[in-house]
């Protein structure tokens, strides 16, 4: 029997990610990483690099904690793999998995 997921709300995730960096991965590609930018021309660069990160999460009606222990990955492996135990996995539809530094977890956990 599968145990109950924690959801968290779409619209909080994409906040997050526009002002932290957090490591990704869309279904069956490669680990990328999200980026912030300091100047507006930084700013301007990562939303490029970021585009398919946030639409994803934009139209995202699923969003929920991850637990690899337990939890089916395929098409995820990489993220899994180099995510440290203590750190929040998200997925996202069954499209994107976010990795959450474990100092965030709480953070992101209760919003």
């Amino acid at each position: 029997m599968e145990g109950i997921k924690t959801n968290i709300p779409a619209n909080l995730l994409v906040g997050y990610v526009m002002t932290h960096e957090v490591a990704w991965q869309i279904c069956d590609s490669l680990m990328e990483f999200s980026h912030i930018g300091q100047t507006r021309a930084d700013i301007e660069e990562k939303e490029v690099q970021n585009k398919g990160l946030i639409t994803i999460l934009e139209s995202g009606q699923s969003c929920q904690v991850f637990n690899p222990k337990s939890d089916q990955y395929g098409g995820f492996e990489d993220l899994v793999e180099w995510s440290n135990e203590d750190d929040l996995l998200i997925l996202v539809d069954n499209e994107l998995m976010l990795c959450i530094a474990a100092c965030d977890k709480t953070k992101v956990l209760t919003m």
